[in-house]
């Protein structure tokens, strides 16, 4: 019973931090929603950061569990088959993949809002969405190189130029609810048409055998 009322705590403010923003609700809020009294709360979270704290936690799991950020197996094998731009493509798209699983829209909502006054939801922020995806995205095109693609340009530079997008799209569409059902067609097919511009931009003719 304990864990099931501690989940419900849990789950309700989401919903309203996610609707609200996290400073614009109260212990009293949450427990007027479920009916209890506020000091039942405290029986489960010591204080209303605690259940922000569980937010990021619990968004960190599941994104490692989802392999968001992780190196694609036979990654050698998807450049050769597929090319750079398509692999390239398939990880910028990831965020806006994770936008359209409704389990991940309300804790975005709330780690993008909450990284103006909460320095754990920033470093969660930095590492998950900044260093993460640029070391992935700098290992492929290390992996690119090696194979025989070129592109004129530092990898950092290529990196920066690939991600910006994604990122103000991520952000963009995650701070606004009406999106919450957003063209991700549209967006989808504006990332692969930058990709594909950034990367005929950059590269020049393969030396020697063609992968």
């Amino acid at each position: 019973m304990g864990k099931s009322n501690r989940e419900k705590i849990y789950q309700t403010a989401c919903s309203l931090f996610s609707e609200y923003g996290y400073k614009n609700v109260s212990i009293r809020d949450i427990a007027s929603k479920i009916h209890i009294r506020a000091s039942s709360i405290y029986n489960h979270f010591p204080e209303k950061a605690a259940i922000l704290d569980e937010v990021v936690l619990r968004f960190s799991q599941d994104l490692r569990a989802l392999g968001m950020n992780d190196v694609p197996e036979n990654l050698d094998d998807l450049l050769i088959r597929n090319g750079p731009e398509a692999v390239l493509s398939d990880l910028m798209l990831a965020p806006v993949d994770l936008l359209q699983n409704e389990k991940f829209f309300v804790p975005v909502r709330i780690v993008t809002r909450g990284q103006y006054f909460h320095e754990g939801i920033r470093d969660f922020l930095y590492n998950e969405f900044f260093s993460r995806p640029r070391k992935l995205v700098t290992l492929v095109l290390e992996r690119v190189r090696m194979l025989g693609w070129h592109f004129d340009c530092s990898t950092d530079f290529l990196t920066a130029e690939l991600l910006a997008p994604v990122a103000a799209n991520f952000y963009e569409r995650s701070l606004q609810k009406e999106n919450r059902h957003f063209d991700s067609g549209r967006i989808r097919d504006a990332l692969r048409h930058h990709v594909c511009f950034i990367w005929r931009a950059a590269s020049m003719e393969s030396v020697g055998e063609e992968p």
